[in-house]
């Protein structure tokens, strides 16, 4: 009798538990703030709530007047679960517009910084393969200087040195 109580005065108590515990989840995990988990709660309670018993207020004025007793119950079931759901359709549509406007500035800096990677990847292998053959380069004038100085060497060098012990 309470939550009939409680109903009757508007508030919509099977929205506001789910809602109010899953805000209360993300906020303990401090993937919100207090603000916003309050705004989502409210969302819910007026997108749905509201919305809901103002489908089923319209569906207990129609029904009887189509189908009295069985058109009743029908039409307020139909009328709380549909305007319902076009209430949380529109309340989540308000809910994601900071998450879509944040998409779309994501994906306008990320189209900006494509290029500028790519260019930047390109110029330090550029840079890495420029490097690679001056190091290469060295290491063979290197060996070179290394083969005439042991031909010079060994040239100099004619009669072997004795071993000594």
């Amino acid at each position: 009798m309470v939550l009939g109580n409680i109903d009757t005065v508007g508030i919509p108590v099977v929205t506001i538990t789910p809602s109010g515990h899953r805000e209360l989840r993300i906020l303990k995990y401090r993937k919100t703030d207090i603000k916003t988990a309050a705004k989502n709660i409210a969302l819910d309670m007026f997108g749905t709530g509201i919305d809901g018993s103002s489908g089923a207020t319209f569906g207990a004025f129609l029904g009887p007047m189509m189908f009295p007793g069985i058109g009743t119950v029908v039409s307020v079931t139909v009328g709380a679960i549909g305007v319902g759901t076009v209430g949380r359709k529109i309340t989540n549509k308000v809910k994601r517009k900071p998450l879509r406007k944040a998409e779309k500035a994501y994906e306008e800096v990320r189209q900006d910084a494509l290029p500028k990677i790519k260019s930047l990847l390109e110029n330090a292998h550029r840079h890495s393969v420029t490097e690679i053959k001056i190091k290469t380069d060295s290491l063979l004038r290197s060996s070179a200087e290394l083969k005439e100085a042991r031909a010079s060497c060994k040239t100099h060098l004619s009669p072997p040195v004795p071993r000594l012990l």
